[in-house]
C-alpha cells in the first residue's frame, strides 16, 4: 500500500494557519502562512558554503519570504541580519527564540571509548565541522596548553576534507579526541565533565551548544557577533573569532580565577532560564492569536 505523505493527507484542508519550520513552505491552503528562518548567510555570497549550493538556497528563500504572510527568526540578530537584505516588510516579522532543556544523561555511558577522556581535562567544541565554525580558531587556542586535551564532536561538513582534517591533523594527536557522532547522553557527560566548551563561530543563526553548555556548569567561550553574543549575554565569556588570542586569555583566566570560573557558571545558569521551550510555545501561542 502506498504510503500517504503528510501533505497528500492533508491538502485539501482549509487551515487558519501553517507555520513551515524548515526551509521550505507547507503547500497547503491557510489564511496566514508563517514561515520560519534559521539563518540567512544563503541570501549572501559566502564561504560556508558552495557557491553552487548557496546560489540554490538563496533564490529559494527569497521565494518563500516574498510569499509568506508572516516570517519567525529564532534569534534577534538573525531578524537584524534579515531585515538589512531589505526583502521583506520589517511588520510581518518576529522573533520568537528557541528553549533549551537539560539533555538526558543516563548513568552508563554509550559508548564506552568516552570514559577516558572523561579523567582528562579537556576543551569541548560540539557542532558541525565545517568552514563556519572556525576551527582553527580553536586549534589555535588550545594548542599553548599542553595538559589540555581537545574533544571534538560533530560531522564533517562543507570544507572538513579540504581545510578542517589537515589542520586537525597538524595537532599533537595525543590530546586530540575527534568523535564524530555522540550519543545524547553521552554529550552531557562530555558537558559536565569539560573544563570548558567553544564555539568561536563566524555566523550562528541561534547556538544551541551555547545554552547547552551552561545549563550543564560548563564555562563557554564563544563569538562576540552574530548570534552567539545575544545567547550567550553575560553567561558566556564573548571573543572576537579573528583573534584567537582572546581564547587563549579566557582560557587562561578559567584556569588561575577560580572566582571569575565560579561566577561564569552561575551567569551561565541565570542566563539559560531566558530560554525555555515553554516561553517558546507561549510567544508562538500569542502571535497566532495576533495573525488571527
Amino acid at each position: 500500500m502506498k504510503k500517504v505523505s503528510f501533505v497528500d493527507k492533508f491538502k485539501n484542508n482549509k487551515f487558519n494557519i501553517t507555520h513551515s519550520l524548515c526551509h521550505r513552505t507547507l503547500p497547503l491552503k491557510a489564511d496566514c502562512n508563517i514561515y520560519t528562518v534559521h539563518d540567512v548567510w544563503s541570501l549572501k555570497k559566502n564561504r560556508y558554503q558552495s557557491e553552487a549550493f548557496s546560489e540554490k538556497i538563496g533564490k529559494r528563500m527569497i521565494g518563500e519570504l516574498q510569499k509568506a504572510d508572516h516570517i519567525v527568526t529564532i534569534s534577534q540578530a538573525t531578524l537584524t541580519n534579515l531585515l538589512d537584505f531589505d526583502i521583506v516588510d520589517s511588520q510581518k516579522c518576529s522573533c520568537v527564540p528557541l528553549g533549551v532543556e537539560t539533555l538526558q544523561k543516563k548513568k552508563n555511558l554509550q559508548n564506552q571509548a568516552i570514559a577516558p577522556l572523561l579523567k582528562e581535562k579537556y576543551i569541548l567544541y560540539v557542532g558541525c565541522l565545517e568552514v563556519r565554525k572556525n576551527i582553527s580558531h580553536i586549534l589555535e587556542a588550545v594548542l599553548p596548553f599542553s595538559d589540555m586535551h581537545l574533544v571534538i564532536t560533530g560531522s564533517p561538513g562543507f570544507g572538513y576534507d579540504e581545510t578542517i582534517k589537515p589542520r586537525l591533523g597538524k595537532f599533537p594527536q595525543e590530546r586530540l579526541h575527534v568523535l564524530h557522532k555522540v550519543e545524547v547522553s553521552d554529550l552531557s557527560h562530555l558537558y559536565e565533565s569539560a573544563f570548558a566548551t567553544i564555539l568561536p563561530s563566524w555566523e550562528e543563526g541561534f547556538g544551541l551548544p551555547i545554552l547547552e553548555a551552561m545549563m550543564h556548569g560548563c564555562p563557554m567561550i564563544t563569538s562576540n557577533r552574530s548570534a552567539n553574543a545575544e545567547i550567550g549575554g553575560e553567561g558566556a565569556i564573548l571573543v572576537n573569532p579573528e583573534n584567537s588570542d582572546e581564547s587563549i586569555r579566557a582560557i587562561e583566566q578559567l584556569r588561575d580565577d577560580a572566582e571569575f570560573r565560579k561566577q561564569k557558571i552561575l551567569n551561565g545558569f541565570a542566563q539559560t532560564k531566558k530560554y525555555s521551550w515553554t516561553a517558546y510555545t507561549e510567544n508562538l501561542y500569542q502571535l497566532y492569536k495576533s495573525l488571527l
